[in-house]
């Protein structure tokens, strides 16, 4: 690569981040702030700087892929402890999940596999079914491992699970007929 190149993809990338501010700060477009994190990220390698704009972009727009990019960039801070990660991370993943992200409707339904593990909590059985909606074949595999194991969930199909519409994955098909 000779030193015009590099000039002009060091120009190119420069402009990029000046358009995605611009997007995302004067426009207030969900999207440039979103892209924006993705710059910050991984063309700047500033981690830290993209965290705060992906949760500005869930929090203020409710973009449920930033939502996404915060809850994961969040459990691999290592400023905070598992604990910590396992308390703060879940409601962006769940806010993702509540934005048509399939996955963070993945990560939220681990989350809950993981704080279910031998509690009685019959409150998380009906918030998983929410999983299947998103046709993710993940999360339908998630919801079938809770509903068969039945290990402290309330058991009795709901009204929400039988009102649910399923998407057309073999495995949630499988689902509804239990």
């Amino acid at each position: 690569m000779n030193s015009a190149d590099e000039k002009e993809i060091q120009e190119y990338t420069k402009n990029l981040g000046i358009e995605y501010r611009f997007g995302c700060y004067s426009e207030k477009n969900p999207d440039a702030c979103h892209l924006l994190g993705d710059f910050l990220d991984a063309i700047q390698k500033d981690p830290e700087k993209a965290m705060k704009v992906y949760k500005a972009n869930c929090d203020e727009s409710g973009y449920g892929r930033s939502c996404f990019q915060y809850g994961r960039l969040l459990m691999r801070d290592k400023n905070f402890s598992d604990e910590e990660k396992m308390t703060l991370t879940p409601p962006y993943f769940e806010r993702g999940c509540q934005n048509n992200h399939a996955e963070s409707c993945v990560m939220n339904g681990i989350g809950m596999l993981a704080r279910a593990a031998g509690n009685t909590d019959t409150s998380l059985y009906p918030r998983v079914s929410l999983l299947i909606p998103s046709g993710n074949q993940t999360n339908c595999h998630v919801f079938r491992f809770i509903y068969s194991r039945k290990n402290g969930f309330n058991v009795q199909r709901s009204s929400e699970i039988q009102n649910i519409e399923l998407s057309e994955s073999s495995i949630c098909h499988w689902i509804a007929q239990r």
